[in-house]
């Protein structure tokens, strides 16, 4: 599939760090990022389907930091792309060229709202970590 390839694009671009284990969970998040979000969003709707998978990219990146000390935000960052309906940005042009711009607005606060519900969930109901000493 095309997943593999758009997760070195975006670990590339987003400039991860190069130890291996970072690689394994990134392309985990990814897949699990996507498929999670396809699939809740196909049973529930969308916002309901982003919560998910933004539950899931925050579980996954929680795992990440528990086992390599390192921040889980490597992780999360590259798996939160694919959680994004890519729906919205193209309803966006047709929505504001009909002229009714506050569906696209609510839909889009909808969703951002559900993305953050689904990480800080993840977060409480995640794993105990150390703290880190900064």
């Amino acid at each position: 599939t095309i997943i593999p390839v758009v997760v070195m694009a975006t670990v590339i671009s987003l400039k991860a760090p190069k130890y291996p284990i970072a690689f394994v969970f990134i392309l985990l998040d990814a897949y699990a990022a996507f498929f999670g979000t396809y699939y809740a969003t196909s049973y529930f709707g969308v916002e309901v389907g982003v919560m998910l998978g933004a539950l899931i990219v925050g579980f996954v990146s929680n795992v990440f930091a528990m086992v390599s000390n390192h921040p889980g935000i490597v992780v999360s960052a590259c798996g939160i792309i694919f959680c994004l309906p890519g729906a919205i940005g193209r309803n966006s042009a047709r929505i504001l060229i009909e002229g009714d711009p506050t569906q696209f607005a609510i839909s889009a606060l909808i969703v951002g709202i559900s993305l953050t519900v689904g990480l800080m969930l993840s977060d409480a109901f995640g794993f105990k970590r150390k703290k880190l000493n900064l």
